[in-house]
């Protein structure tokens, strides 16, 4: 069980998802589980950042990297040719077992899966919604959040309900922390502070692709504007709330789907290695602390305290 420290300000937990980008959150959650650091109220996750948070709450320290490199092992026998016969790019169903596994355990023997939001995108209706275990087994959340259009020949149903990846509808739910009664804020990105998302022959396939549902794909037609206005609202956070905002390195080079062990650990480590920063830095922004704080990390990772209608860097 983790020491969790109590806070006089409701707090969340906010993990991007990003495949095997989300080896670096990976990496900082883990770091976490080594030093007890476990003060957040609320945690959000979406897609393979809901993953990593599961592994993070259930004090599955390795599990999530374990995942990652069996990933890139199975990348490299990946058949392209699966999207043109209609068939899912990658064969996931190796990982229901890793998930419905040592991990539903601990989740429950921990409570930690009280804590936990997972965020995923109603086929039917396109809207986002935010699932907890109350709702299903962890592995079926977890999978139902993951569920990008071209990697599952069905989507996972809860309820009756088909859902797709979380990140299609809310890929940064910071602002539904907010919602939810959070006043600060930890997201950890699974890209650079830089980054804005773009339109690409890929995201055009997958609207092809799942024209039988409008409501989803008009969302995922929105989906690179949303994002990129998301990211221009979290400078500027509502009064009385404040952001920690983790990325990782810019020069850390990462396909979605890498099939590279080394780029896998390389990541994973980028997010080991500022833990303690990040911790230090997390709790001066309890503190109300106004001073500044470095935004780059000696390996590159930036981070960013977003407070009010100003900015501490």
């Amino acid at each position: 069980m983790h020491q969790r420290t109590i806070e006089p300000v409701p707090t969340a937990l906010v993990v991007e998802g990003g495949a095997m980008r989300s080896a670096f959150s990976a990496g900082l959650l883990d770091a976490f589980l080594e030093r007890g650091f476990d003060p957040f109220d609320t945690c959000i996750g979406v897609s393979a950042g809901a993953c990593n948070l599961a592994a993070y709450l259930a004090n599955c320290q390795g599990l999530a990297l374990k995942l990652y490199l069996e990933f890139a092992k199975r990348r490299k026998i990946t058949d392209v040719t699966h999207l043109l016969s209609g068939r899912p790019l990658f064969d996931l169903d190796w990982l229901s077992g890793a998930l419905d596994g040592e991990l539903a355990a601990k989740l429950a023997l921990n409570g930690g899966g009280e804590r936990l939001r997972v965020g995923v995108t109603s086929v039917s209706t396109g809207q986002a919604e935010y699932l907890g275990v109350e709702n299903g087994e962890i592995g079926l959340l977890l999978r139902a959040s993951t569920a990008l259009p071209l990697l599952y020949k069905e989507f996972p149903r809860i309820a009756g309900q088909p859902l797709a990846d979380g990140g299609i509808a809310d890929a940064l739910p910071v602002f539904k922390a907010f919602a939810s009664g959070a006043r600060t804020v930890m997201l950890v990105r699974a890209r650079p502070s830089q980054y804005r998302k773009k339109d690409t022959p890929i995201h055009r396939l997958m609207r092809w692709r799942m024209r039988a549902y409008p409501a989803l794909v008009s969302t995922m037609a929105k989906r690179v504007p949303l994002y990129n206005d998301t990211l221009n609202n979290l400078a500027n956070p509502p009064q009385n709330t404040a952001i920690l905002e983790i990325c990782p390195p810019s020069d850390l080079v990462m396909a979605r789907f890498t099939g590279s062990a080394g780029v896998v650990l390389r990541a994973y480590e980028s997010g080991r290695e500022v833990a303690v920063d990040v911790i230090r830095h997390w709790q001066l922004l309890l503190a109300g602390s106004h001073e500044p704080v470095a935004t780059t990390q000696p390996n590159g990772v930036t981070v960013t305290a977003l407070i009010g209608n100003r900015i501490v860097t």
